[in-house]
C-alpha cells in the first residue's frame, strides 16, 4: 500500500498527458522507471489501467474511474504543499502563546506589541497561565518557563537570565532589623512563590555558600503580588532586578545582604518537538532579541 500511494502522483500525470514520454520528462525520471512503476501498480491493483501502443496511451474502464479519484486527491496533496510552502515564504495565521499575566505586563508587553505591528499578518492568541501547560495535549505553539527544565522530547531556547535581588520594605526593616549575615534572614518572614521552598541558597564573592531556612509568611504564584506584599511591609522576598530596581530608587524598597546573591534562574520559550512553523521561529527570534537588548 505505501509504493501504491507513491506512484498515484506517476499514474496521474501519464493519464493526463496521454504519454510516458512525456509525463516522464515533467516527473523528470527516465520513461523506463516509469512505465515500471505503472505496471506495479496496476498489478498491485489486479487490474489494467492504461492501453499501451506505440504512440499514445489510453485509459481502460477501470482506470477512468481510477483517474477520476486520484486527480482529485493529488490536486488535493499539491495544494496543500503549496499553501505550507506559501506560509513559508509569507509568514501569516496564529501563533498560540501562553505566559503568566504579571511576567507579561512587566517584560513582554512592549515586545509583543511591536511584533504585532511590523508581522500584520501573523496573529497572537495570548493565554495567561501561571500553570505548567502540556505542550503535546493542549494547543499551544510557545510557553514561558522559568527555572531548570525536566528531560523531555520539547524544544527550548533560553530567552534570558538573572538572578532575582532579596529585597524588602523600609517598615519591615525597621520592625526587625538589617540583617548582616545571612543566616539573620531566618528571623524574618519571606513572600515566597512556592510554598514548598523552605530555604535559599545564597553565594559571595569569596565562593562561601549559605542555606538559608525560612519563615514564610505569605505564597503567590504571581510576581505582581509578591512585589506588592513586599511593597506593604509584610514580608521580605525576591525581585527580578528590572523590576524592582525604581522601587529602590525611590526608596520604597531596600535590597538585603547586596554582596550575597541566589542561583542565576533561566528563562525559556518552550515549543512541541517536530518542525517549528516560520511564524513561531519569527515570534522567537524576535523575543529573544528584543529581551537580550
Amino acid at each position: 500500500m505505501k509504493n501504491l500511494l507513491h506512484d498515484l502522483p506517476l499514474f496521474v500525470e501519464v493519464a493526463r498527458q496521454r504519454s510516458f514520454t512525456l509525463a516522464a520528462d515533467l516527473l523528470e525520471m527516465p520513461v523506463s522507471t516509469l512505465s515500471r512503476r505503472i505496471a506495479a501498480l496496476e498489478k498491485a491493483l489486479g487490474a489494467s489501467l492504461l492501453y499501451r501502443n506505440s504512440r499514445h496511451v489510453e485509459l481502460t474502464e477501470h482506470g477512468k474511474t481510477f483517474y477520476a479519484r486520484c486527480e482529485l486527491i493529488v490536486s488535493e496533496a499539491r495544494q496543500a504543499c503549496e499553501a505550507i510552502t506559501r506560509s513559508m515564504e509569507q509568514p501569516s495565521g496564529w501563533v498560540r502563546f501562553s505566559i503568566p499575566g504579571d511576567v507579561y505586563i512587566s517584560f513582554f508587553e512592549r515586545p509583543l506589541l511591536d511584533f504585532a505591528q511590523k508581522w500584520p499578518d501573523i496573529h497572537l492568541e495570548i493565554y495567561f497561565n501561571d500553570r505548567l501547560v502540556d505542550l503535546h495535549s493542549e494547543p499551544y505553539d510557545l510557553d514561558l518557563r522559568i527555572g531548570e527544565l525536566p528531560d523531555s522530547d520539547l524544544k527550548a531556547r533560553r530567552i534570558g537570565s538573572g538572578r532575582p535581588w532579596i529585597v524588602a520594605a523600609p517598615s519591615l526593616v525597621e520592625k526587625y532589623f538589617l540583617p548582616a549575615h545571612p543566616a539573620e534572614l531566618t528571623e524574618i518572614p519571606a513572600i515566597t512563590r512556592d510554598p514548598h521552598k523552605k530555604s535559599w541558597d545564597l553565594t559571595n564573592w569569596k565562593g562561601e555558600t549559605v542555606s538559608v531556612k525560612l519563615r514564610p509568611a505569605h505564597s503567590f504564584n504571581s510576581m505582581s503580588a509578591i512585589q506588592s506584599f513586599i511593597l506593604e511591609g509584610l514580608g521580605m522576598g525576591l525581585l527580578p532586578p528590572d523590576l524592582c530596581r525604581p522601587d529602590l530608587e525611590s526608596g520604597r524598597l531596600i535590597r538585603l545582604l547586596p554582596d550575597w546573591q541566589m542561583p542565576c534562574i533561566n528563562a525559556y520559550l518552550v515549543m512541541p518537538g517536530g518542525q517549528v512553523p516560520l511564524r513561531v521561529r519569527l515570534l522567537i527570534d524576535h523575543l529573544v532579541s528584543a529581551l537580550g537588548r
